[in-house]
């Protein structure tokens, strides 16, 4: 989907969300199972994710996550991203930690949530708009969750959701394509020993990052390329 964004939007009525752009991630103890290579991706949208921040108006809103991990190290986050959030005003940057994948079960993130949706004026819904990792579970489930409790799905909708794909990620093996029976064998694994698709028949091929984009878009979630932040900027 080409970059856009929502028409009435404003720096007072958007807000971002960043999950677990952690250093585990990227060079610690998560890294550690994966090959040097499948991270790449995450680098780059932690770093994609720490030059738009300066950019952004304090009127911005942000929630933060992290997950926990076994050392200090692991559980901070990627230092040019905790950098970008330190020289930002306190007041405007939420912390909490995140015990699983959906960030509705982190403790105060219902509350800064609902404050975010009774933020509207004049009838035009707040944007939230999520970035961190990973596309393929976290920005996912959250993203669905979000939408379920706040969307479309509800009768009156209160915050009009959407992903950047620029500022999330997942692993490399979760962009290459295959056929749905190889994916299967991949997803049941969780990506662990499995072969890349081998299959010659080249239909209806599809990656785990795109489902995870085809599956909120089915929901009613805007996924964009890259999020149109310009309203947002000093």
């Amino acid at each position: 989907m080409a970059s856009a964004a929502v028409k009435t939007a404003s720096a007072t009525n958007t807000a971002l969300v960043l999950l677990d752009c952690q250093r585990s991630f990227i060079q610690g103890w998560w890294m550690a199972g994966v090959d040097p290579a499948e991270v790449q991706p995450l680098r780059l949208a932690f770093d994609h994710v720490a030059a738009l921040l300066p950019k952004l108006s304090t009127d911005v809103r942000m929630l933060v996550t992290q997950c926990l991990f076994p050392t200090v190290s692991d559980f901070a986050l990627h230092a040019p991203v905790d950098d970008a959030l330190a020289a930002r005003d306190a007041a405007t940057v939420t912390r909490v930690i995140k015990p699983g994948n959906s960030v509705l079960k982190a403790h105060r993130a219902t509350e800064w949530f609902d404050k975010v949706a009774a933020s509207g004026v004049d009838g035009v819904l707040p944007t939230v708009v999520f970035g961190g990792c990973t596309l393929t579970s976290c920005i996912r489930v959250s993203a669905l969750d979000l939408y379920q409790r706040y969307g479309g799905n509800s009768s009156q909708p209160r915050l009009h959701i959407c992903v950047d794909l620029n500022l999330c990620a997942a692993r490399a093996s979760n962009y290459v394509r295959r056929c749905h029976s190889c994916m299967s064998r991949y997803i049941t694994f969780y990506g662990h020993h499995a072969q890349p698709c081998t299959c010659k028949s080249g239909v209806d091929l599809i990656s785990p990052a795109d489902k995870a984009v085809a599956d909120m878009r089915a929901a009613g979630i805007q996924v964009y390329d890259s999020y149109d932040w310009s309203h947002c900027f000093v």
